[in-house]
């Protein structure tokens, strides 16, 4: 494990979990960033939900975590990919 490229390290990088790994792999991990209309700078969500999810439960998801500017504003998500939105 310490053995890269036939170089030694010394050095062991790890993480620590705060949900069991079976469990972690069942969910996918999401960045999303909001852009409030109010705000200059976007706030970064990490969202994880179940692989099987669909884009309305991201969006339901980040209802739940961010502040609307009233209740029935609806949210538009895009994703973006090498600078260019893709879907």
């Amino acid at each position: 494990m310490l053995v890269h490229y036939n170089q030694v390290s010394d050095i062991l990088y790890y993480e620590v979990l705060d949900i069991p790994l079976p469990q972690l792999q069942c969910l996918k991990t999401l960045k999303v960033a909001f852009h409030h209309s109010n705000k200059e700078e976007p706030v970064i969500h990490n969202i994880r939900l179940p692989k099987q999810s669909t884009v309305g439960d991201v969006l339901n998801e980040l209802k739940s975590k961010v502040t609307l500017s009233h209740q029935n504003a609806e949210l538009r998500l895009l994703e973006v990919f090498y600078h260019k939105i893709y879907k």
